[in-house]
């Protein structure tokens, strides 16, 4: 079942505690910003069970979390571990200091999921646009390098 993000925003999120800190006009702090305009739950419902299963990571965690992963060219397992710790990766995700937003096997079945299915693929595409029109062309070019390519999986330059 699909699993959603709270529509507000936690006092102890990263996101409202420490965006200053982390830099509001870097990547991470783009993403902190503008993660919940560029993707939204709803947006993967089509990857899910409607009425049957376990509610799932959001998926809007989870694309971040791959962007994050292209962004710094990091493994599975590191991507697991700067969720968990890494406060910029938490401020972009907007969880709270102590979570630990997901399991490096969820990403995969996640990415896999991204592959398989273009209306997905289509979110990431008008996640760039977004960006591109609130005036982040060059935080689009780095979205723009966590497309998908058959060449690569999921993931741009390496």
């Amino acid at each position: 079942m699909l699993g959603r993000r709270d529509s507000q925003d936690s006092l102890f999120s990263a996101h409202a505690q420490y965006l200053d800190f982390v830099g509001p006009d870097t990547f991470y702090g783009f993403l902190a910003q503008h993660g919940r305009e560029l993707f939204r739950d709803e947006d993967f419902a089509e990857l899910y069970c409607p009425d049957n299963g376990r509610t799932s990571v959001p998926p809007s965690i989870l694309a971040l979390a791959l962007l994050l992963q292209t962004h710094d060219k990091v493994s599975d397992e590191e991507a697991k571990r700067r969720a968990e710790y890494d406060m910029r990766w938490k401020t972009a995700l907007g969880v709270e200091m102590e979570a630990r937003p997901f399991a490096k096997s969820t990403l995969q079945p996640f990415r896999a999921q991204l592959v398989i299915h273009d209306k997905a693929r289509q979110t990431l595409q008008r996640s760039l646009a977004y960006a591109k029109q609130m005036g982040y062309a060059s935080k689009a070019k780095k979205l723009r390098a966590a497309r998908w390519t058959p060449r690569t999986s999921w993931g741009g330059e390496r």
